[in-house]
């Protein structure tokens, strides 16, 4: 668990190694160790900047991804080992719309890290999703869960006593309250059907 630059959190999953030039009879099996990839909100590919074979590895990381229904998912590459390569430094790779892309950095040194967290914390932030819920002076456990589960972005008391939080959520999240938690249920739409402002 992580939580980002504004108090965001997220769960990173560590992922098995895939492996070069995978048997089908061996996909299957994969699928369901490499599930949470299929699920994830963003997949960071974290390449070995200093291999030789670096490319070749990144299509064989791309085949996988077919493979497992995984090739669509929003992504980030993560070149590592640059502390092993000549005239490299840190720094973030963007689109011609300017959007982080990839992040160049040493694990073994630290340098980069910080440039990675700036730039989760921007990609998350596309896709947060922005409610508001106004509880009651009794629904303390619900709160405290919204406080662990998402970043609050502001609480006022309302007029009966209770408390109204605005937050930030991120999608699998916020469907996942949702699903557990009747109140929510009752009170937000589905993403299909949510609208991009604030609903109480």
């Amino acid at each position: 668990r992580l939580e980002l630059e504004g108090g965001t959190p997220v769960v990173l999953a560590d992922t098995v190694g895939f492996v070069s030039r995978l048997p089908h009879d061996l996909v299957a099996a994969f699928k369901s160790t490499l599930q949470e990839t299929v699920e994830a909100d963003l997949l960071l590919h974290v390449i070995d900047a200093a291999s030789p074979r670096r490319a070749e590895q990144i299509d064989e990381v791309e085949s996988v991804l077919q493979q497992i229904g995984a090739a669509q998912l929003p992504r980030l590459e993560i070149y590592n080992k640059v502390d092993l390569l000549e005239d490299a430094a840190p720094r973030v790779e963007r689109d011609a719309q300017g959007r982080a892309r990839a992040v160049w950095l040493s694990a073994r040194t630290g340098a980069g890290l910080e440039l990675l967290r700036q730039v989760l914390a921007e990609r998350f932030a596309e896709h947060a999703v922005r409610r508001r819920i106004c509880l009651g002076a009794e629904q303390g456990r619900l709160r405290a869960l919204l406080y662990g589960q998402g970043r609050v972005l502001s609480e006022e008391p309302d007029d009966e006593g209770g408390t109204c939080l605005e937050l930030e959520l991120l999608p699998h999240v916020y469907e996942r309250l949702r699903k557990h938690e009747p109140l929510l249920a009752s009170r937000w739409p589905p993403l299909a059907a949510a609208s991009p402002g604030l609903t109480a």
